[in-house]
């Protein structure tokens, strides 16, 4: 009967590690899911809030101008879209599951919105305190990517 005791023992013990290493597996694949849920979401919300201020200003016709006086209240707009670019390009490191995907997309966003005139003029309105506001990286990305587009 030893002999029993001892196998069933053995028996028990693999069955054991079989189940703390599925449930290992198993519980890292639904955190890597949730992860990737939650920087879909938060990639979503950050979406929806570029193309509700994209649409106000394209709305009010304002990517055609080409001085900054001309913007109006709509050059808060596009502060606020630099915010979000800026919020953007800071989470960019954080994601880590869906990262080149959503840094493809928003790169293609972030360049078409600097090529508009309104944009590069109200970044030019902003160069007296830029530096008080956004990081030297982030103003560094966006003076050279508003330069690098005619």
């Amino acid at each position: 009967m030893h002999v029993t005791e001892s196998k069933m023992a053995w028996i028990g013990i693999i069955f054991t590690m079989l189940g703390l290493v599925t449930s290992v597996y198993y519980n890292g694949h639904i955190l890597k899911m949730t992860r990737m849920e939650n920087e879909m979401n938060c990639y979503l919300d950050l979406n929806q809030r570029y193309h509700q201020l994209v649409y106000k200003l394209v709305h009010n016709k304002t990517f055609r101008h080409t001085n900054s006086d001309d913007l109006g209240d709509d050059k808060y707009v596009i502060y606020e879209l630099f915010d979000l670019i800026a919020t953007v390009k800071t989470m960019e490191n954080y994601f880590s599951e869906t990262a080149p995907q959503l840094k493809a997309d928003w790169e293609r966003k972030i360049d078409f919105l600097l090529t508009k005139p309104a944009v590069k003029a109200a970044w030019k309105t902003q160069s007296a305190y830029m530096n008080d506001i956004y990081s030297p990286d982030f103003i560094a990305y966006i003076d050279g990517t508003i330069h690098a587009k005619p």
